[in-house]
């Protein structure tokens, strides 16, 4: 777990599921990046772009966090430009999911009260996170209309 996830805990505060780039959904990068490393080794600038393109995938991997727990949704992405979102679940007004084809993964949008929305790309198993999303928001409404 990450430092911003930690340090973004309450008390309390359980993770229910994590979100996760997944690397598979970026094999036309890594295949492209590769290639361009190996097979262009007579340009040096085909090897110079293979490296970038490498590590703007790895780059998004690796920086990209996303949280779903018994209370919010948390989650970041980038470095040195950061977009984060903090959502406590009676706030989230949609949680919406596109799937890939050939993968399991897809592209999430968290849009909340008062117009806040991010979106993380490639995340694994989306699907299954938004499902997930859903039924933890369902429950917190229904507790708050008991009180």
């Amino acid at each position: 777990m990450s430092s911003f996830i930690k340090n973004s805990l309450l008390t309390d505060e359980v993770i229910i599921k994590h979100g996760k780039v997944w690397w598979s959904s970026r094999i036309v990068h890594l295949v492209l990046g590769l290639g361009l490393i190996f097979f262009g080794a007579a340009l040096p600038f085909l090897v110079l772009l293979g490296f970038w393109v490498l590590g703007v995938v790895i780059f998004n991997i690796l920086t990209t966090e996303l949280v779903l727990t018994n209370k919010r949704i948390i989650g970041k992405t980038g470095w040195i430009k950061v977009k984060a979102i903090d959502l406590p679940l009676v706030k989230v007004e949609s949680v919406l999911v596109t799937k890939e084809p050939f993968f399991n993964c897809g592209n999430l949008v968290i849009s909340g009260t008062g117009g806040h929305t991010m979106q993380f790309r490639n995340i694994g198993d989306a699907v299954e996170f938004r499902k997930m999303a859903l039924e933890l928001i369902d429950k917190v409404h229904a507790n708050n209309q008991t009180r």
